[in-house]
C-alpha cells in the first residue's frame, strides 16, 4: 500500500464524515477522481466506511455517506433526534418518521429510480398524508403503534391563527408540524428550499434509490403443486383508521374497519359482482 493512496483515501473519509461535497465538479473534484480512477483508494475508502458503519452511494458523479444501522457515533439517538426537531416526547418523533415517510412516497410513487414530481410544498404534503392516512392498511403488529401516529396528527389544527399569514414552524398545527420536518431535511442536506417549494438534493436522491442496493435477496423456486396448494389464494388483511369531528363544540369521532380474507380476488370479484347484481335490479 502506497503512503500517498492511503492519505488521499484518508482524505476522501475526512471530508464525506464532515459533511463536505465530493462531487465531479466541485471543491474535492480531485478527490473525487482518485477516488474514480485509484483501485487501491477505492478499496481503502470503502473497508474505511465499513468499519466506522457507513455507507458510501454514489450519485450523478457525487459520492454521500450515511450512517448504518445502530451507529452510535455517526448516527442519531432518539434522544438526540428530538432536540434537533425540537420536540419533546418519542409520540411527536414517530408523527415526524410518518411526515418524512409520505415526503419520500410523494417523490417516488413506486419503485422507478426517478422522482415523481420536482418539488413539494407545505401545504401539498399535508393534504397527502391525510388522503394516505384515511386508506392506510397495515398488519396486527402495526395496528396499535400506527393508531396512536393516526390519533395524534388527528389532534392537530390544519393551521392556526397565527399560521394564516405565514406558516411557521411548530408542533401545534399539522402545517406547522410537516414545515418543522421540511425545515429539519433541509438542515441534514436532503431538501433544498425555494420559494416555499422543497426540492430533493442529490443528497437526498443518492440515498433512497441506492437504499436497498447492498440489501442480499433469496429467490426461491417451488414447484407448481406448491404454488397451488399455498399460495393461490392470495389472503389479504388490514386495518383503516378514519376520524371526523361534528357539531359547533368539535366532537371527536373514530372508526375503525378490519379485513382479513383468505382470498382477496375472490373478494373483490364477489363485491364487483354484488353491485353488478344491484344496478341490475335497479334497472328493472
Amino acid at each position: 500500500m502506497e503512503n500517498r493512496n492511503l492519505e488521499k483515501a484518508l482524505d476522501i473519509v475526512s471530508k464525506l464524515i464532515t459533511g463536505e461535497e465530493l462531487t465531479e465538479r466541485g471543491d474535492n473534484s480531485s478527490l473525487y477522481q482518485e477516488y474514480n480512477n485509484n483501485a487501491e483508494i477505492y478499496d481503502i475508502v470503502h473497508v474505511s466506511l465499513k468499519k466506522l458503519n457507513l455507507s458510501i452511494y454514489e450519485y450523478n458523479n457525487g459520492l454521500y455517506v450515511s450512517a448504518g444501522e445502530n451507529n452510535r457515533v455517526f448516527g442519531y439517538t432518539n434522544e438526540e433526534l428530538r432536540k434537533e426537531l425540537g420536540i419533546k416526547v418519542n409520540k411527536d418523533l414517530y408523527m415526524a418518521y410518518f411526515v418524512i415517510y409520505n415526503i419520500i412516497t410523494e417523490f417516488y410513487t413506486a419503485s422507478s429510480n426517478t422522482t415523481y414530481v420536482e418539488f413539494v410544498k407545505v401545504e401539498d404534503s399535508v393534504s397527502a398524508i391525510i388522503d394516505k392516512k384515511l386508506g392506510m392498511i397495515i398488519d396486527d403488529i402495526e395496528e396499535n403503534s400506527f393508531k396512536q401516529i393516526a390519533l395524534s396528527w388527528d389532534e392537530l389544527p390544519v393551521i392556526t391563527v397565527e399560521d394564516t399569514a405565514d406558516v411557521r414552524a411548530a408542533r401545534n398545527s399539522k402545517t406547522g408540524f410537516v414545515k418543522m420536518v421540511l425545515n429539519f431535511c433541509v438542515s441534514q442536506g436532503l431538501l433544498m428550499e425555494a420559494q416555499s417549494r422543497y426540492y430533493p438534493t442529490d443528497r437526498f436522491k443518492a440515498l433512497i434509490e441506492n437504499y436497498f442496493d447492498e440489501y442480499n435477496t433469496t429467490v426461491h423456486f417451488i414447484s407448481e403443486e406448491e404454488l397451488k396448494r399455498d399460495h393461490s389464494k392470495m389472503p389479504h388483511g388490514g386495518f383503516v383508521i378514519r376520524t371526523g369531528e361534528t357539531g359547533e363544540e368539535g366532537n371527536k369521532h373514530v372508526i375503525e374497519y378490519s379485513l382479513k380474507l383468505d382470498s382477496n380476488p375472490e373478494f373483490t370479484a364477489s363485491v364487483l359482482i354484488a353491485y353488478a347484481r344491484a344496478a341490475y335490479r335497479l334497472n328493472q
